[in-house]
């Protein structure tokens, strides 16, 4: 295996301060990423498209007897121009 990719969500983002009052919510927004984390193993979060005008995010994950491969994995990964476009926001301001 060189890369997993899995999502960074179970679900679409959603608006900041929405799901304050919901912390099972919030709890369950990490529960994609945490096992990675606590697993040590190499991963990172990239944005891969929009739902309602908030990103959703996939998760890179690499094996942790192969960190250079995998860091050499993602500079490629920058060259995919889903990567380097910005936010649909960021895409949107008027240049005055």
């Amino acid at each position: 295996m060189d890369v997993l990719i899995a999502p960074t969500m179970p679900y679409p983002a959603f608006k900041l301060g929405e799901k304050i009052d919901d912390p099972i919510s919030l709890y369950l927004a990490d529960v994609d990423t945490v096992p990675i984390n606590l697993a040590g193993v190499p991963s990172i979060s990239l944005p891969c498209g929009f739902s309602g005008g908030l990103p959703i995010g996939m998760q890179v994950i690499g094996s942790i007897l192969m960190k250079p491969l995998f860091c050499a994995q993602l500079l490629h990964l920058k060259r995919i121009p889903i990567f380097t476009q910005g936010s649909r926001r960021d895409r949107n301001v008027r240049k005055s």
